[in-house]
């Protein structure tokens, strides 16, 4: 059953990255109710999609996708960004504006407990 699923679920990747055969053209709108996942550390571009930081104490901004890169700034609640490309370890890179700045680094989604990303 296990594989039957992961099976399923490399088939819709598929189709959301690259359309399907029946000449739907990639980037079709849809929502997907699940991460996607790859192999490690794989990063897919091309995004341009509202993301909300939910993280109650706000969401810390990096250089790169991981804690150990250096903080940018910290993004607080309630807080629209936009995602740009997503990682299959948990981040993604996201543009933040304030009144003065645009900032650009990564966060960390957790499964969308922190940010959720809505993909369209």
């Amino acid at each position: 059953m296990a594989n039957f699923k992961r099976r399923v679920l490399s088939a819709a990747v598929s189709l959301l990255m690259f359309g399907t055969a029946a000449g739907t053209a990639a980037g079709t709108a849809c929502v997907v109710s699940q991460p996607i996942t790859a192999s490690a550390y794989t990063s897919w571009g091309g995004y341009n999609s509202p993301t909300y930081i939910k993280a109650k104490s706000g969401l810390n901004m990096r250089t790169g996708a991981g804690t150990n890169y250096k903080k940018i700034t910290a993004i607080p609640y309630g807080t629209w960004v936009t995602t740009t490309r997503l990682s299959d370890n948990g981040w993604a890179y996201v543009t933040y504006k304030t009144k003065k700045k645009t900032y650009y680094g990564w966060i960390f989604l957790n499964n969308a407990q922190y940010a959720e990303v809505y993909l369209d």
